[in-house]
């Protein structure tokens, strides 16, 4: 669970260039309610697998690099904090 919280933490970090109150607080509801579920590992994993996909469809030559840079939108903005997260 730690090293969820830290990679969420940086990838808030890069994405709203500071953690304000509000960015907080969310984050807080959202790792209780992985830890509640148990989903750390479950989560950590997936972060992998996309990433291995990832680099191998950037090895095939089917995508570039990641990128952080999707329109603004809660949906958009929730999307990006994953990319972010697979990308750290």
């Amino acid at each position: 669970m730690s090293y969820l919280v830290r990679l969420c933490y940086e990838a808030a970090a890069r994405m709203y260039g500071s953690i304000t109150g509000r960015v907080e607080i969310r984050l807080q509801q959202e790792f209780r309610l992985i830890e509640r579920n148990g989903m750390a590992g479950l989560l950590l994993l997936y972060r992998e697998i996309a990433l291995l996909a990832h680099e191998i469809m950037e090895e095939r030559g089917l995508v570039g690099p990641l990128r952080n840079d999707l329109p603004v939108g809660d949906a958009a903005r929730q999307w990006r904090c994953w990319r972010a997260i697979w990308s750290a």
